[in-house]
């Protein structure tokens, strides 16, 4: 009688080992799901029998494990003689017994065969173990009987099977991708992404019943929401396909494009949303207002960035009451809930989707969840050319091969980009603002003041004696900290933002933004352009580029219950400004200040921004125009070389990870509490104590010796230790300022004369 084949060895999660056929059926349970999730997947893989190939797959992808040698690893046997062999090609011969039309027999062979490792290590693998013959010898402790009687139980009977050298199928592939020719390379990224996230989650002990469905019923809480919509809701509500929304800054754009996703939905079925946004701090703040309780979401809401387990790190801290330890069990779990399909709304950086098409690990997995998805870009003004042609190539592979559709919402876009963001789109609707609803928003007034904006600070201390709610923003992190030196005395409730601080500090001062009643006087950098829904009296402001402007003006009477109110704008830049915005922008952007001042007694007039706009972004320069077109040509290459199944490709993924500028180092002072935590093994809490400084400055400050390496030694027992390396800084640095760059201990007081 045959034996019963094991997949899995005993662990926490089961306490003896696991049947194949028990592991198989988890397979399938997870199948289902995405059958329900992803209805579109069939007819835009061009495969009809998509499904059924999933399914055969799944059947015979582990097969291999009753070879007699890898049974005695699952059970724990010493005496093994296993030797690092790979289970997956012992399942190739009886994929090879199948009675199938050769091409779907060709999708199963390559999917049973790379459902873990990509090909050329696999090829590696067989090169280094089997000799002429040695592989056909190894199949024979393989317990056939038991497998012939395992898939007879799914309906399959083999008449026999053939033992080929599975090398054979690598070579084959290696000259199909070569030759750029690998048959039906699109169906099967979406068949090996799918058989990939069956194996995963089934392997996780993640079951049918704990993944979620979205469908546009769970969008009904925005008809209790929005009473009386705005006509550019009602507008997408009726629209199908992608979409491009001009409207102004508070006129509801995430309600609308909601609405957009919800008629999508009921048009063409489920498919994952994306809601895409430039900023970690945006991406917060949005996870928490879609996933409030009072939504229909809650639960279905995940969010993916750079910077995750410190922001689930600070969120989870009132929840446990400060219980690290139940803070760290807790979030790796919330991050695999988040990675998976657990959560089929997910709010991401543009970075999150756009190493899949660069080919890191998992981009299967990630292309198929892009079948039949709805991508919303928000915020898409805010990005540099070259990660706006990365977002251009993501867009058109995603709707040509994937069958996305797209909702693209904008304040302020010059109209060039809105063109080039329409002709990705191909075929989309275009939806704007009424004109009434723009006159109703009469938010701002500008007055262009000459000097810097340092010689102007009785005019901020003047209006904090009368109560104002002041919002001054500087456009360097050092200019910032020194203006906020002279003016925190004037106030009693003031606040210094920007990029330098490390993530606890940074995290502190957003929270009290939050609250109801808020600082008297915020001083910031560009850190104040993003995602804050605060609502300040007034800005005084340094010069920027128009938009950056806009977003800085957006803080102030943000909810139009005030009059128009004034927004200081410096026409003197500091000499560092220079190296963060182009002079011929800036000078157009002064232009366009100087005409909004003398028009309509300086009220802004939202409807005639468009022409500012454009006025100031007429077309990329010839310097931004190449980088765009470097990155397009480039990556639509890699797209066509590298970007097939069972592929890695390591220049790829190098190219991917250059283009970020942070590195973390720790200031100093804060060694000490860094080392504490450390030694409670809280890893995440100590990391929020690091800054981010660019690799430029990196290099430099380890150059002069400014930056100094060090290990710090654990133990954790008598038998175990371990050694954390961290960056050290030799800058100081200040809860209340940031690190200090430029500044050294003894200049920390400085007045308005000194400034």
């Amino acid at each position: 009688m045959p034996s019963v084949i094991l997949a899995k060895s005993s662990n926490e999660e089961n306490t003896r080992p696991l049947t194949l056929a028990e592991h198989n059926n988890d397979l399938l349970d997870i199948k289902r799901y995405l059958l329900e999730a992803f209805p579109q997947v069939q007819r835009i893989s061009t495969l009809p029998e998509f499904w059924e190939i999933l399914h055969t797959a799944i059947i015979f992808h582990d097969l291999g494990k009753a070879h007699a040698e890898f049974q005695k690893v699952l059970l724990r046997y010493k005496n093994h003689k296993w030797c690092g062999q790979r289970h997956e090609l012992f399942s190739l011969p009886f994929v090879a017994g199948l009675s199938l039309h050769p091409d779907q027999q060709e999708l199963i062979e390559k999917l049973v065969a790379g459902h873990h490792k990509p090909y050329h290590k696999l090829l590696h693998h067989c090169e280094e173990l089997y000799d002429e013959g040695d592989f056909a010898t190894q199949f024979q402790a393989v317990d056939t009987a038991a497998v012939l009687d395992l898939i007879k139980e799914y309906g399959y009977e083999l008449q026999t099977f053939k033992v080929k050298p599975p090398n054979q199928l690598f070579l084959h592939y290696k000259k199909q991708m070569h030759e750029r020719r690998v048959p039906l390379v699109q169906p099967l990224l979406m068949l090996t992404g799918a058989l990939k996230h069956c194996d995963h989650l089934a392997s996780a002990f993640i079951r049918k019943k704990d993944l979620q469905l979205l469908d546009s019923s769970n969008f009904k809480f925005l008809d209790q929401k929005l009473s009386s919509p705005y006509q550019h809701q009602i507008d997408a509500e009726q629209t199908l396909g992608s979409t491009i929304l001009t409207a102004p800054t508070g006129s509801g754009k995430t309600e609308t494009a909601l609405l957009w996703t919800r008629k999508q939905m009921q048009e063409q079925g489920r498919g994952m949303v994306f809601y895409i946004l430039p900023f970690t701090a945006s991406i917060n703040a949005m996870w928490k207002r879609l996933g409030n309780p009072e939504n229909g979401l809650n639960e279905k809401v995940g969010m993916l960035h750079g910077n995750l387990d410190a922001v689930l790190y600070r969120e989870l801290f009132e929840e446990f009451g400060g219980d690290t330890q139940k803070i760290k069990d807790k979030i790796p779990a919330i991050k695999k809930q988040f990675r998976e399909m657990m959560t089929p709304l997910r709010i991401v950086t543009p970075f999150q989707l756009i190493k899949h098409i660069f080919g890191l690990k998992g981009y299967e997995k990630g292309i198929f969840e892009w079948t039949g998805a709805y991508f919303i870009f928000d915020e898409i003004h805010a990005y540099d050319p070259g990660v706006l042609a990365q977002i251009m190539v993501l867009l058109q592979y995603t709707i040509d091969k994937c069958g996305v559709r797209a909702f693209v919402m904008t304040a302020t876009l010059p109209s060039f980009l809105k063109d080039l963001i329409a002709k990705t789109l191909g075929s989309h609707s275009l939806l704007k603002a009424s004109t009434e609803l723009y006159q109703k928003f009469k938010r701002h007034r500008i007055q262009v003041l000459g000097g810097e904006i340092t010689e102007a600070l009785d005019l901020v201390r003047a209006d904090l004696v009368i109560g104002k709610k002041v919002l001054v923003v500087c456009n360097t992190v050092q200019r910032a900290q020194e203006i906020y030196q002279v003016l925190s005395s004037d106030s009693t409730n003031s606040i210094l933002l920007h990029s330098a601080f490390n993530g606890e500090d940074r995290a502190s001062k957003e929270a009290k933004l939050k609250n109801e009643s808020l600082p008297d006087l915020l001083v910031g950098t560009q850190a104040i352009e993003v995602s804050l829904d605060i609502d300040y009296d007034v800005i005084y402001t340094e010069l920027a580029p128009l938009d950056a402007l806009l977003q800085r003006f957006g803080r102030v009477n943000r909810a139009t219950k005030k009059a128009p109110c004034p927004c200081f704008v410096f026409e003197q830049r500091n000499d560092k400004d220079r190296y963060i915005y182009p002079v011929e922008i800036c000078e157009r952007t002064l232009i366009s200040l100087r005409e909004m001042e003398n028009e309509h007694d300086g009220i802004v007039d939202e409807l005639t921004l468009q022409a500012k706009i454009d006025f100031v972004y007429p077309r990329f320069s010839e310097k931004e125009q190449q980088e765009f077109d470097q990155v397009v040509d480039s990556l639509t290459y890699s797209i066509e070389h590298v970007l097939v199944p069972f592929n890695e490709d390591k220049k790829s993924e190098q190219d991917f990870y250059d283009q970020f500028d942070g590195v973390k180092v720790l200031p100093i002072e804060l060694k000490a509490e860094y080392y504490e935590r450390i030694k409670k093994f809280n890893f995440i809490h100590a990391d929020m104590l690091k800054v981010s400084i660019r690799k430029n400055e990196f290099q430099r400050w380890r150059k002069d010796g400014t930056l100094q390496p060090e290990r710090l030694h654990l133990e954790k027992n008598a038998k175990d230790s371990m050694d954390v390396p961290v960056w050290l800084l030799q800058k100081p640095y200040d809860q209340e300022l940031g690190l200090l760059k430029y500044l050294e201990l003894s200049m920390l007081d400085l007045n308005d004369n000194q400034l």
